[in-house]
């Protein structure tokens, strides 16, 4: 339906961030790429996700579906990317059913964060959308005492 997700659980203690990216001649973005995005930190929010809004909300219950089905807690990155295919708005039971079912789909495993968006490169549109994470930026930058 014009939306592609890409959703990366990261062994850690619970944070979630969703990014989108409207590519040029999407239904909101008629002239230019468009990228958003809306964190929560293991703390939780203090505010509304402002950015992402509703698909925000939508794709973090899916997730907490699964991860409290599970038992476990992660780091998570939603990406979306809306191509131009996508003409009508749906509605965000399309983020929530689709991020619903693509946690039950069998996980492609990485090593490290860098083979993962590496993964995700090939098959996206917009390369620059990583950049634009604060989870991404923290764990290449940020150094625990594992690194000690």
């Amino acid at each position: 339906m014009g939306n592609e997700f890409h959703i990366l659980l990261i062994p850690g203690a619970w944070e979630f961030e969703m990014l989108e990216s409207w590519l040029k001649g999407a239904i909101y973005s008629p002239g230019e790429t468009i990228i958003g995005e809306d964190y929560e930190p293991y703390s939780g929010r203090k505010k509304y996700a402002d950015n992402i809004t509703g698909a925000y909300y939508a794709a973090r219950l899916a997730v907490e579906e699964h991860l409290v089905s599970r038992r476990r807690q992660s780091r998570v990155i939603v990406y979306r990317e809306i191509t131009p295919e996508y003409k009508l708005p749906l509605g965000v039971w399309v983020i929530r059913e689709t991020v619903r079912h693509a946690m039950y789909k069998t996980p492609v495993k990485f090593s490290t964060i860098d083979e993962a968006l590496e993964f995700i490169g090939e098959k996206v549109k917009v390369k620059e959308w990583k950049n634009k994470s604060r989870i991404v930026y923290e764990m290449k930058h940020q150094k625990t005492l594992l690194d000690f």
